[in-house]
Order: C-alpha cells, then sequence, then structure tokens
C-alpha cells in the first residue's frame, strides 16, 4: 500500500511538473505577444509625435511670419484682433463679451476701409 501510494505521489509529482512547464511556456508565449504588441504602440506612436511634431513646426512658422506681416502692414486693430478669437461659438467663458467682440470687429472694418 505504501508502494501505491509512493506511486501515485511520483504520477502526481510528474503531471504537476509537466503541468507547470505547460503554463511556463504559455506565459513565455503571451509575454512575447505582449512585447511585441506594445513595441508594435510604441513605434505608432512615435511616428504620429514625430508627424506632430513636423505639423507644429509648420504652423508656427506660418503663424510668425503672418504676425511679421501684420506688424508691418497692419493697422493696430489688425494686431489686436489677432490675439483674440471673434467666434462667439468658440468663447468658454462665463462674462458675456458680446459687446467687446462686436466693437472690435467694428474697429477692424474702420480700419479696413480706410486702407
Amino acid at each position: 500500500m505504501d508502494q501505491e501510494r509512493e506511486e501515485e505521489e511520483k504520477k502526481l509529482k510528474i503531471r504537476l511538473q509537466e503541468k507547470g512547464a505547460k503554463e511556463e511556456e504559455e506565459k513565455g508565449k503571451r509575454q512575447a505577444k505582449g512585447k511585441a504588441t506594445l513595441q508594435g504602440w510604441l513605434n505608432e506612436r512615435a511616428d504620429i509625435i514625430k508627424a506632430m511634431n513636423g505639423k507644429n513646426i509648420e504652423e508656427e512658422a506660418k503663424m510668425k511670419q503672418n504676425q511679421r506681416t501684420l506688424e508691418m502692414n497692419g493697422t493696430p486693430w489688425d494686431r489686436v484682433s489677432m490675439y483674440i478669437d471673434l467666434k462667439p461659438a468658440n468663447y468658454k467663458g462665463s462674462k458675456d463679451v458680446t459687446r467687446m467682440r462686436q466693437v472690435i470687429v467694428a474697429k477692424l472694418e474702420g480700419a479696413k476701409a480706410k486702407k
């Protein structure tokens, strides 16, 4: 009876070792797959960031050129309007700035009419 029990324990031990080895193998596969997925995502993210940086540099250069042009040729009201958003839909504040916006637009149009 002791011998049978020892045999069963050996078989159980062998089964557990095989099961453990199989689990380790599956774990390694999952880790490799996860690393590959993560690396792909990081590469994609780096490409997106690189593209955005290039686009931002171009937009900044255009904006600086527009500012220089306005400083040389524009009226003071053109320069003022450059720094404010005159579209009511984009305003997220709580105060009513409708009148201020109307005055600035009127001054802008008056300055353009004088040119």
